[in-house]
């Protein structure tokens, strides 16, 4: 977040693609969980489960069951790839404002608010309609990979793509 006096967005939908992750994804969610409430004032969380062979289709619903109404979770059967991931979070999405960072933990759930923030600045006469974020290689903290740069635009909605913590490169498009 970008201090106190940060506004919270209403609503954000949540999500992160999840393939193999058990060693992750149960952190993942508590850190959203922890995060969320400081960045929007309804949020929900998704995981979504591409096609995994471990532990992390059983450990998603176990999270769904712990707390419902707030996290869900999608299951591919098989293993689609990071783009169907992608695509089944978006359409998964109940809310306008949709953020997603990968399931491997390479990013921080309370950078999203970094990225709200701008959202609310103008520009020229219109607001932004778009954030998106990206680490840098040198910048990934301990313990998480390298982030990727990837971006997309969603359909309709305003995307919030998850930013490493001392992220050097702040882009926002409308």
């Amino acid at each position: 977040m970008t201090g106190p006096a940060a506004a919270r967005v209403a609503r954000l939908s949540y999500f992160f693609p999840a393939h193999d992750e058990e060693a992750n994804i149960e952190g993942l969610v508590a850190e959203a969980l922890d995060s969320l409430p400081g960045i929007a004032e309804t949020f929900e969380v998704i995981a979504v489960n591409d096609g995994s062979r471990d532990r992390t289709q059983a450990l998603a619903d176990e999270l769904t069951a712990a707390h419902p109404g707030v996290v869900r979770a999608v299951h591919h059967p098989t293993n689609l790839g990071y783009g169907a991931a992608l695509r089944s979070g978006f359409a998964a999405s109940r809310y306008e404002l949709v953020a997603f960072t990968d399931g491997d933990r390479q990013f921080r759930v309370a950078d999203i608010g970094r990225l709200t923030a701008r959202l609310a600045e103008p520009v020229g006469e219109q607001a932004r309609k778009v954030a998106l974020g990206e680490g840098d290689r040198g910048l990934a903290p301990a313990g998480r990979k390298a982030p990727a740069e990837r971006r997309r635009r969603a359909g309709g909605r305003r995307l919030v793509r998850g930013a490493a913590e001392q992220d050097r490169r702040l882009v926002a498009r409308t």
